[in-house]
């Protein structure tokens, strides 16, 4: 009668250590020039004057990067601008180029090279930023 009650108990012991998820560890990234890798998604934001819906702010139309998996963002403590940490960031709002844009990428996977940079303004909708200098950044992937 001893034995089956222990045995029991490992098995329950077992099924318990089974459920028990193990989160895989996110991605560093660190500030500056990157490459991100996801699907590119337009967003309609609130913004000037008050970035609030509150009947005077205009829609804009933003880009993003929705990551293929979240990246965690170790901000540099030496850099006034981008001294923050940001854990589990799953989409980075797309600075495009002057007088140029990403349309062309909505609803595809791409790779995008850029600078990696914390959110500032009221115009920056996500708490980390991609400026690209050039539409030849963006890679298309197939």
């Amino acid at each position: 009668m001893y034995l089956p009650n222990r045995a029991l108990f490992s098995l329950v012991l077992l099924a318990g250590f089974q459920c028990m998820a193990v989160e895989p560890a996110l991605e560093k990234l660190n500030y500056g020039a990157v490459v991100l890798s996801g699907v590119v998604v337009e967003r309609t934001e609130y913004g000037p004057p008050n970035f609030e819906n509150d009947g005077l702010c205009k829609k804009v139309k933003i880009r993003c990067i929705k990551l293929k998996k979240p990246v965690q963002v170790i901000g540099n403590k030496d850099d006034r601008f981008n001294s923050e940490d940001i854990d589990n960031i799953g989409v980075v709002q797309i600075i495009e180029p002057s007088g140029k844009n990403l349309r062309f990428a909505i609803g595809k996977k791409a790779k995008i090279k850029g600078v990696l940079e914390q959110a500032m303004t009221g115009h920056h909708y996500t708490k980390a930023i991609l400026s690209v200098k050039d539409l030849s950044d963006v890679e298309i992937e197939k």
